[in-house]
């Protein structure tokens, strides 16, 4: 496979400063790329005809040479590019086997097999960590070295939830239990949580679902997910499962806690308003198959975040319009931009007692306690925020009209990208840009 590679310099009148473009054309049958982190190396990928898996070709940017070319399905489908190689995920006979990933060089060399579920990845500790039967197993990255075991039960394969960093050498996250994980030692620190509930409406579907599919996994008869993100402050972590709302220090020792009594926790969502813990529960849990069903009522609730007092309760009622707002409740969770009258960008910031929620189109409303809406933003009139560098980061409209900004120092505009785009992300200081049949790498020099 081949692609065009062209070197531009361009002028760009926002900035008066001279900036160096790589474009990479992709061939019309490009489904997907990959590119490394040092922007040295992109992966094309591209569907075999008639055939149900994909080849793929390394290539470097600066000049278009290729590397490596697959054409075989014995390679694996390619997941992540190093700087160092190229991770591939192995199904075997169509996942009647335990699935698998090769680790290779970048010229093709396979480097290690990792028989693992993959459940964290971190080249910039050179890190990969498997998972099987409560064993979790780390591997140097660029040599396949086996770093450390650690014993973490999990009921699930493949589920760490809520993986957060602490700091550059730790992170929380839930399995069985919420743990905190040292990556260069393996070391865990674990406390109870419960983020998981048997649930009868799905032992039937379960059980049903097992019967017609002659698959034993599909009767399992658990909702997890039961719990907010993990909010991070002041050397601090808080965070809710299904029982009560908790405040831990970095060690997990528990500085205070709440218990749920009035209402159930499920899934929810965790923010800090001013000195102000607000946790909204959307009243669902995930089931088998992936989805969010309805467990309990959705309550918004405020609490001091030094003591654990409740503020303030309010249940959520249901939509009262379900064609509008579809069955279950859709809690904007991102930070969101918009416009406002003098166009000057605003983030869209709920109270206390409002929240956020998308209608089944995509346009959010802010809505009160008696789910009244205070204010509709349509979704062409809104931005998500995207990835940063310095004091400057990215908001962005996905879907059938993309567009995007960059903000400057959290307020102001420096530029509005060309709309011809559909991906734009900050690696580093580069812009990377992709069009339809394109993919622009533009050093940024504000």
């Amino acid at each position: 496979m081949k692609y065009i590679l062209l070197l531009l310099l361009v002028t760009l009148s926002a900035t008066g400063l001279a900036q160096d473009v790589t474009s990479i054309v992709l061939p019309d049958s490009t489904t997907n790329y990959l590119l490394s982190k040092d922007l040295k190396y992109v992966t094309l990928i591209k569907p075999v005809k008639k055939k149900s898996y994909s080849s793929f070709t390394i290539q470097r940017t600066i000049d278009g040479k290729s590397i490596w070319e697959s054409t075989t399905n014995a390679s694996g489908y390619p997941t992540h590019l190093f700087p160092t190689g190229i991770l591939c995920a192995i199904v075997p006979n169509g996942g009647l086997k335990n699935p698998y990933r090769l680790f290779y060089r970048l010229d093709g060399t396979e480097i290690c097999k990792y028989p693992y579920d993959i459940c964290y990845i971190n080249p910039r500790k050179d890190i990969i960590i498997g998972y099987r039967n409560i064993k979790a197993v780390a591997y140097k990255l660029s040599t396949g070295e086996q770093l450390w075991k650690a014993s973490i039960p999990c009921k699930y394969p493949l589920i760490w939830r809520n993986i957060t960093h602490l700091d550059p050498d730790h992170i929380i996250f839930t399995a069985k239990k919420t743990n905190i994980l040292n990556l260069k030692t393996g070391e865990v620190i674990s406390r109870d949580s419960k983020t998981e509930i048997s649930d009868f409406r799905v032992q039937l579907v379960g059980s049903a679902m097992a019967f017609l599919t002659d698959n034993a996994s599909a009767g399992a008869t658990s909702l997890d997910d039961i719990q907010s993100n993990f909010l991070i402050h002041s050397n601090r972590i808080y965070h809710s499962d299904r029982n009560h709302l908790i405040c831990l220090d970095n060690s997990l020792q528990e500085i205070w806690s709440y218990k749920f009594t009035q209402v159930k926790g499920s899934h929810a969502n965790l923010r800090l308003v001013n000195d102000t813990l607000v946790l909204i529960s959307d009243g669902t849990g995930r089931n088998n198959f992936g989805n969010y069903i309805k467990r309990s009522t959705p309550f918004i609730a405020s609490f001091n975040k030094d003591t654990g007092e409740m503020i303030n309760l309010d249940s959520i009622p249901d939509s009262p319009d379900k064609k509008i707002f579809g069955k279950n409740l859709r809690i904007a969770t991102d930070s969101f931009y918009t416009f406002n009258s003098n166009n000057k960008l605003s983030l869209i910031t709920p109270q206390t007692n409002e929240i956020l929620i998308f209608d089944k189109d995509g346009n959010l409303h802010l809505i009160n306690t008696n789910f009244r809406t205070l204010r509709q933003y349509p979704t062409l009139e809104t931005y998500v925020k995207g990835t940063s560098w310095k004091n400057y980061f990215l908001i962005c409209r996905y879907g059938e009209n993309p567009d995007f900004y960059i903000i400057k120092d959290d307020k102001d505009v420096y530029e509005h990208i060309d709309k011809k785009y559909t991906e734009v992300y900050f690696n580093g200081n580069h812009l990377i840009m992709r069009s339809e049949n394109q993919i622009d790498i533009k050093e940024f020099n504000p």
